[in-house]
């Protein structure tokens, strides 16, 4: 049993989807998180229609 990994190990291997937004000084900084990246597609989409800035997705394992 020692070698089956545990489900909060499986859950931390899982990638997070961050939502970007582009700074002046060209950096990119995470303003929202996501677990899944149908999660993530749609809170992007809500940030790209909603607030002025440039966003963008980025993956925790990119």
């Amino acid at each position: 049993m020692a070698n089956v990994p545990s489900e909060l190990m499986r859950q931390q291997d899982d990638p997070v989807w961050f939502v970007e937004e582009r700074q002046l000084n060209g950096d990119w900084i995470a303003v929202d998180r996501a677990d899944d990246q149908a999660e993530a597609e749609a809170k992007l989409a809500h940030a790209e229609n909603h607030l002025p800035g440039t966003y963008r997705l980025n993956r925790s394992d990119w």
